[in-house]
């Protein structure tokens, strides 16, 4: 979570979200889960949905890989009912978040998190002033 984000704040961002996705049609979902994951320094959502034969994530947007049910974090993440994070080759989280309706069943959707720009791919620190070529 964003260090500027309370942890107050922070909870009541995520009750907002809550009852946002609650009131939000499917084709409104990414919106709603990207414009809380940004106002909570987590960066951007994406939204899979399980296909029919169970066997791929789909992701709700174009643009975005399809995953294996059988072979990947998000998969056990959705077969578990369990939140799942994994650490990016850029140093950054993916946190894999199965989605349950209001009668704690699993649903055919898992949202992904990742972590903002910024976090994901962080800037090299400056070089240090006065050291040049070694004469």
């Amino acid at each position: 979570m964003d260090r500027n984000v309370s942890v107050g704040s922070g909870e009541r961002l995520l009750d907002e979200l809550v009852r946002a996705a609650q009131l939000a049609s499917p084709a409104e979902l990414p919106v709603v889960f990207n414009r809380y994951a940004e106002a909570m320094g987590l960066g951007r959502a994406v939204i899979y949905l399980v296909d029919i034969q169970q066997r791929l994530l789909v992701p709700f947007v174009e643009g975005e890989p399809e995953l294996e049910l059988d072979a990947s974090p998000a998969g056990w993440a959705y077969r578990t009912g369990s939140l799942r994070v994994e650490e990016t080759p850029s140093g950054g989280l993916n946190v894999w978040l199965p989605l349950a309706d209001g009668h704690a069943h699993r649903c055919a959707a898992l949202v992904q998190l990742r972590p903002p720009a910024s976090v994901a791919h962080p800037s090299p620190p400056p070089a240090p002033q006065g050291l040049g070529a070694a004469a």
